[in-house]
């Protein structure tokens, strides 16, 4: 299914972003009990919401593959609206990184890093689960995988050595 639904959006490249696109819609057929082609007798004017990743997708928020998605297809998925013009963040306004950084730290409550500034901008709500789960449980990234996933096992040491400057709080 996620094969068919790569090749009904022009066979892309899949990153993250796109991945993930074609993975949503993937789910919301199967859930719908649908194939791709379906989407395609549709037309404009039908009762279907599709995922919001992929409206955004076909709107042009993540980009716009070369020689564009496919025309039929994007008019069913905006409806009929008109996709972005231009880069998608031509029309972002500028930031102020100084300011935004100084306002992130206040409502953090500890000093943020430039590239977690970066993150929050980029991804505001993920970034803030990310930086409470950070200062909750401090950096878990120095831990094995299994151990994260599936804690230590009772009555064995721990196989590697914690630094307790490498401690985030």
């Amino acid at each position: 299914m996620y094969a068919e639904v790569n090749l009904l959006f022009g066979d892309i490249v899949k990153v993250t972003p796109s991945s993930k696109v074609v993975g949503d819609m993937t789910l919301f057929l199967m859930a719908k009990e649908m194939q791709p082609a379906d989407i395609l007798k549709l037309g404009e004017k039908r009762d279907v919401s599709f995922p919001n990743s992929v409206v955004e997708m076909f709107s042009g928020v993540l980009g716009v593959p070369p020689g564009g998605w496919p025309k039929k297809l994007q008019k069913i998925i905006l409806r009929g609206q008109a996709p972005l013009k231009g880069r998608p963040s031509a029309n972002l306004e500028a930031v102020n990184f100084d300011e935004e950084q100084k306002a992130l730290e206040k409502k953090a409550g500890h000093p943020i890093r430039r590239d977690d500034l970066l993150s929050y901008l980029l991804y505001p709500e993920v970034f803030s689960k990310y930086d409470k789960f950070r200062q909750t449980y401090s950096d878990v990234s120095v831990l094995p995988t299994p151990t994260f996933f599936y804690g230590l096992n009772r009555g064995k040491k721990s196989p590697w050595k914690l630094n307790p400057a490498n401690r985030s709080s």
